[in-house]
């Protein structure tokens, strides 16, 4: 730059700075040695005496008696001494002024740092467009990209315009040469977002960055942090946080947040989940219970093999204490399942010292609770069991007549309402409806009769000719055992051409059928949460695990448990703090998670549907529909 040219931003360097400082002394008289001015300027610069370094420097910048070497130092003193006196102008055109004499100085950092800064207050849209282009430009150095990126994110986060940093901050992410770059920059970021103040930390998380971003993950990695260090989350429920990020995440510094990792565990200890199953495991039910509790070992086993400690409570609902054991599990235990009965389940809802666990009951209805609200349902509900079947006698059959004939009973009573409920969504209607006495199988065959309208009920003359019913299926809700002998009694009256279904009781209780007796079941279908072929990983390797234990083949109940294990697992690596409306968006993101059993989904309200397999009896239990053959049979039975 021409002297004269310098000379003129010289004066009016001193011409604001004279404004901005009313006590500034115009010099008169002989002058002394700038060289010592300098000098005395950096001796007051670091006492502290910011203002009067400043006048002794904007002295210094018009002496034509410096070295181009001691210009350079006027100018830089005047810089930063007028940047610390709030002086935005002055410290403004000494930077320039800098620049002019050392224009390399522009690729380091120092120098962009303060005139961002400078720029920040006497500019903001002269701001923007050197915070962008220090980002963004591929010709700058890649460090100084990184260190701009940091601290222009920075004021932007101050300023509550989040959005902005995160657009840009992608796009230097994206420019990354190489793994190593992009790691510089993650760490970069990480390092702000951990040295927030809390009302800055705020301004992130009211406006995170876009999810699946880099930003993003370092997001939730330093609220883990933060909620671990002020004890507003255990341990265990960070670690499983902070695993599930290095999961999902893609991070170029993943080597170094696994490794910060491991230091936490050495300072915390092994984080401890655990799960709870409230089973019956004495009395009438124990059979059960041992068979769930069998099937969350598997899980255990196969969790711990895979390195995750799981502590599995179980409680024997069978127990007169089992609600105080209940109280008393450990707080880091806040999943809890199992086949609770009506009563116990009432107990709980009823317990205010229970609100901080959440719920899984293995039960078809929560009734008097809410689903979503009080529990989970993890049990095939009413409508799970017969739905599936209607839509299969639509579909396939044409089939929209149904009689029900159901025990006098509250279970029976339920299904009827149930199936009642199911046909009003458009699968058909009932033509006929009877109820009968559980414990009098011998009048049944005359409550069978007057379902069909049989004339003369079933002491009539067995030559009369009965006449075709008014419907196509009939529903019979009860244990297998009970329909072993009902069916029967339609073939008395020759009906072998109805379809007979029943809800997943059946498949529960199906043993062996002899070979004379088969002919009643040709045309029976049932709902089942289980298939003993089910080919799903999960399905293969709870075989394989019970296989490892010298157990027997999987059952339903066996896979309940099995299944319950894993998902708390998975929920446990999800969800902060385990409100239930967290829980719900954890159920709603379980798309790859594999069943052994029939798959759960969960609405966004929490409740459940189980889309259960239509099955039909075999020799030895069930086996899934043959659409075909059963047409086939259907159609000969029809004809004879």
């Amino acid at each position: 730059m021409p002297y004269a040219h310098r000379l003129g931003w010289v004066l009016l360097v001193l011409f604001l700075f004279l404004a901005g400082c009313a006590r500034l002394q115009v010099p008169v008289g002989p002058q002394p040695d700038p060289k010592h001015i300098l000098t005395r300027a950096a001796e007051l610069w670091q006492q502290g005496e910011t203002h009067r370094a400043e006048e002794l420097y904007a002295q210094a910048v018009h002496s034509e008696e410096l070295s181009r070497r001691q210009r350079l130092q006027a100018w830089q003193g005047l810089a930063r001494a007028a940047q610390a006196n709030g002086h935005w102008e002055t410290a403004e055109l000494a930077l320039l002024q800098w620049a002019d004499m050392e224009p390399e100085v522009r690729r380091d950092w120092r120098w962009q740092s303060r005139y961002l800064d400078v720029l920040w207050v006497r500019d903001r849209e002269a701001w923007f467009e050197q915070a962008r282009g220090l980002m963004q430009d591929p010709d700058r150095p890649w460090a100084l990209r990184v260190k701009a990126s940091k601290h222009v994110v920075w004021n932007l986060i101050q300023a509550r315009q989040t959005s902005q940093a995160w657009s840009w901050l992608e796009t230097v992410y994206e420019q990354a040469p190489g793994q190593n770059q992009g790691k510089e920059l993650e760490l970069a970021i990480l390092d702000l977002f951990r040295s927030l103040e809390h009302k800055h930390w705020e301004n992130v998380l009211q406006d995170p960055p876009q999810d699946d971003s880099f930003a993003f993950f370092l997001t939730r990695w330093v609220q883990a942090e933060r909620d671990l260090d002020q004890g507003r989350s255990p341990w265990s429920e960070v670690w499983s946080r902070l695993r599930r990020i290095l999961e999902q995440s893609s991070l170029a510094s993943s080597e170094r947040l696994k490794a910060q990792l491991t230091e936490w565990k050495e300072e915390y200890g092994p984080p401890i989940r655990a799960v709870a199953l409230l089973s019956p495991m004495s009395g009438d039910y124990a059979d059960i219970g041992w068979k769930i509790a069998l099937g969350a070992s598997v899980a255990q086993w196969q969790l711990e093999l895979a390195g995750t400690d799981l502590d599995i409570y179980v409680l024997n609902s069978g127990d007169s204490d089992w609600m105080s054991r209940l109280e008393a599990l450990p707080p880091e235990c806040r999943l809890i399942g199992g086949p609770v009965s009506r009563e116990n389940w009432k107990d709980i809802l009823d317990n205010p010292d229970l609100t901080g666990r959440t719920f899984f009951p293995f039960r078809s209805t929560l009734d008097p609770g809410r689903e979503g609200k009080d529990g989970f349902r993890f049990f095939p509900g009413t409508q799970d069991q017969i739905r599936p079947l209607l839509e299969m006698m639509q579909n396939t059959f044409k089939i929209r007549e149904y009689a029900v004939l159901h025990p006098k009973s509250a279970y029976g009573f339920r299904l009827l309402a149930g199936f009642e409920q199911a046909l009003e969504k458009g699968y058909g209607q009932i033509g006929a409806t009877k109820n009968y006495d559980p414990r009098s199988p011998g009048t049944w065959k005359e409550v069978v009769a007057r379902l069909l309208n049989v004339p003369g009920g079933a002491g009539g003359d067995k030559n009369r000719s009965v006449p075709s019913a008014d419907f196509q299926a009939v529903f019979l809700p009860d244990t297998f055992a009970q329909v072993q002998m009902l069916i029967p009694e339609f073939f008395y009256f020759d009906q072998d051409h109805l379809f007979f279904l029943g809800p997943i009781l059946w498949s529960q209780g199906i043993k062996d059928i002899a070979e004379l007796d088969r002919k009643y079941f040709r045309l029976a279908l049932m709902t089942s949460p289980w298939l003993p072929q089910r080919s799903t990983s999960a399905a293969q390797e709870l075989r394989r695990g019970l296989e490892d234990m010298n157990e027997g083949a999987p059952d339903f109940w066996v896979a309940l448990g099995y299944d319950f294990v894993r998902l708390a697992h998975r929920l446990e690596q999800s969800i902060p703090g385990h409100q239930n409306g967290n829980v719900v968006t954890a159920l709603n993101s379980l798309e790859d998670f594999s069943w052994s059993m029939a798959p759960i989904s969960w609405d966004d309200r929490g409740r459940a549907r189980q889309e259960l397999f239509v099955v039909q009896p075999a020799g030895n239990g069930v086996q899934p529909v043959n659409v075909d053959e059963l047409k086939t049979r259907w159609g000969v039975s029809r004809n004879n």
